[in-house]
Parts: structure tokens; sequence; C-alpha cells
């Protein structure tokens, strides 16, 4: 960690480079267990804006979280060079968030950054939820709901999420009775299959009726392996769609960050996640 210029008491903390919230790592995990054990005022989660559609899946997972967010849109320098426009405004709506444009290589805009993070730490606000699934995607959620007990200090929604996810470390954590895993896993094994039969009939609908007769179908079965939830399906649509409606391109990188205000308790998240 180290001091920020300019605003005394703040000092900012790197963070182990992760490009999702799932423990599947132990990066990930030391994150993750970082920003629910520390409950940071405020994430710096700085994003590649010449690839939004994936660098943003991190962000959602942050916000879900409840965490207080500034997306630092970097690289601005190579979407103009590519001559894309981003709608920071329209990003900051739709997710719920500021949006801060900067290219870090230059220091452009790195000190509106600092300072609108800043402000965010120290201001109570409500966030809007950004992240509303599909019908089935909510009910599903909203049984889990009825079976599991809050968590103290954590967001609730993201809670259910990771629930409905089979988050090993969260089921873990919620110590629940044989009975209630056991309804928990029919409830989700269900709700993956209906899933899996959904994508597959989609699939088969838009084969040509040539492909339909040589068994086309019989391959496509092979994607019912696939679980629809586990790793985001409904983020990577939402997702898809907002970039689109930003501009069209594509590219990589991501980062986070964090830090404590000394004087009054607040805290800022800095730091950086790389590829």
């Amino acid at each position: 960690g180290g001091k920020l210029k300019r605003h005394d008491g703040f000092e900012g903390m790197d963070l182990p480079g992760i490009y999702s919230l799932s423990p599947y790592s132990p990066e990930e995990v030391i994150t993750r267990n970082y920003l629910l054990e520390e409950n940071p005022d405020v994430i710096v989660n700085i994003v590649d804006g010449s690839n939004l559609e994936r660098n943003l899946y991190l962000t959602m997972q942050l916000l879900e979280m409840g965490c207080k967010v500034v997306v630092a849109l970097n690289m601005m320098d190579l979407v103009r060079a590519n001559g894309d426009v981003l709608d920071t405004e329209l990003l900051s709506k739709e997710l719920g968030c500021p949006v801060v444009p900067i290219t870090a290589t230059s220091g452009e805009g790195v000190e509106q950054l600092v300072a609108r993070a800043v402000q965010i730490a120290q201001t109570q606000c409500d966030r809007k939820d950004p992240n509303s699934f599909s019908e089935e995607v909510e009910r599903v959620l909203q049984e889990i709901g009825e079976m599991v007990a809050p968590m103290p200090h954590i967001e609730r929604r993201w809670q259910l999420v990771k629930v409905l996810e089979r988050d090993g470390q969260l089921l873990e954590k919620l110590k629940l009775s044989q009975g209630v895993f056991d309804k928990l896993e029919v409830l989700i094994t269900r709700f993956e299959q209906q899933a899996d039969d959904g994508a597959l009939q989609e699939d088969d609908e838009q084969l040509p009726d040539v492909e339909r007769k040589l068994g086309a179908k019989d391959q496509a079965a092979d994607l019912g392996e696939v679980k629809h939830l586990r790793d985001g399906d409904d983020r990577d649509n939402k997702l898809g769609h907002l970039a689109g409606a930003l501009r069209d391109q594509d590219g990589g990188g991501e980062h986070i960050g964090e830090a404590d205000d000394h004087r009054g308790g607040n805290s800022v998240r800095f730091g950086h996640l790389k590829k």
C-alpha cells in the first residue's frame, strides 16, 4: 500500500490480478476474502475501454457484492486512435456507478479518478442493483432466499447468486443442514437442466433442415453439459448488449484496488488487475 498524493490519510492498496470473483484460483480467493473481510468503502475498478464486454464482467460481480465502485475506463487513447467513441454517461447510468475515462500511461484523467473515488468513499449513497436476470433466474433466486438465511455484512443478492452458482466457500460458511442442502441441490439441478434444455431447443431451431436431418441435433446435445448460470450467461448477455450499445470493438486488460482513510475510518481501494 501507499499514501495518495493530495489526499491526506488515504492509502492505496494493490490486490492480486484476477478476472472474476469466483474462487477458482488463489488470487481470486485472496482478493474476494479481502473485499468481504475488510469491507472497503470504495473499489476503483480499472477496465480496458477497448474490450468492455470482457472487462465489465468483474465490475458486475463487484456491484453484486454491494461494493461502492468507481470504474476507470482505461486506454482511452487507443479507443480514440481506433476512431471509437464511448458514452461514459450511458455506461455510468447502466451500471449505477461513476465512470471516469483515463489513460494510465500518460496520466490523463488519473487525478480526476482519485478525486472521484475519495468523494464516493466519503459519501453515503444508495446504489441500484444493475443486474436484473431473466425471469427464470429471478424465480430461482427467490426460492433460494426462502431457504437460506441472510449472512451478516454480506450483500443478500450476491449471497443468493453465489448459492445458485454452488460457490463452495460460501456454502461452507452458511453451515446449512443436510436437509436444506439437499433441497437446494434439487432446485439448482432442476434449474440447470431446464436451462440446458432451453438452450438446446434454441440451437436446434437455428439449424438448417439438412443439418437437422443429418443428426446435427445429436451433436448439439453435447451442449447440455454446459451450466448456463455457473459462469454468468445472464451477465454475459447483459454485458454484450451494453458493450454493443456503447461501441463495437475488441481488446483486453483489467484493474481494481483499495485504501484506508485513517482520519475517519473511510477506505478507498485502489489497485491493478492485470492479465
